[in-house]
């Protein structure tokens, strides 16, 4: 199979899908990167979408729940979406929606909820505290939410400098 038709990239997209869920964006920009005619990308990730091997809203629902696993904030995960891989606006909503609906119990929940159970399992002794302010701001909490997460935690520290 010569290198540039357009069988040669459609194989290759699906070595690509067979690792994982991507963005509409994300392949196109792989397979252009791996020398794909623009024309040839184009028709390919059209075809892959109405075949239903490629979509917005399934990468979507899989990037937040890795993401709120891993500890991210709302905020970050959706500015992630729409940043590098261009999902905003109505696919947002979509995927905002299919997530509840998959995972109910693994709701959407405030930052400040999940920001809580990141310090509970994290906080070891009184010296954690501006290291976990540190870390909830690195994932995209907002001082404010990290700050009054923090606030109960204070106290013990102060008590530990006396």
């Amino acid at each position: 199979m010569p290198v540039s038709s357009p069988a040669y990239y459609r194989e290759r997209a699906y070595q690509i899908l067979e690792k994982r869920e991507h963005s509409v964006y994300e392949l196109y920009c792989k397979l252009v990167q791996r020398g794909c005619p623009v024309s040839v990308a184009d028709n390919l990730v059209e075809q892959l979408q109405s075949d239903g091997l490629l979509s917005d809203v399934r990468f979507g629902v899989m990037f937040v729940r890795s993401k709120l696993r891993q500890g991210w904030s709302s905020k970050r995960v959706e500015f992630e979406l729409q940043k590098k891989h261009h999902i905003s606006g109505e696919t947002w909503l979509q995927v905002l929606e299919k997530y509840s609906e998959e995972y109910p119990e693994d709701s959407f929940d405030s930052d400040i909820e999940r920001a809580e159970r990141i310090v509970q399992r994290r906080w070891h002794s009184a010296n954690d505290s501006e290291k976990l302010f540190r870390y909830l701001v690195n994932r995209g909490f907002s001082v404010s939410c990290a700050k009054q997460v923090l606030q109960p935690y204070r106290h013990i520290a102060d008590l530990a400098q006396e």
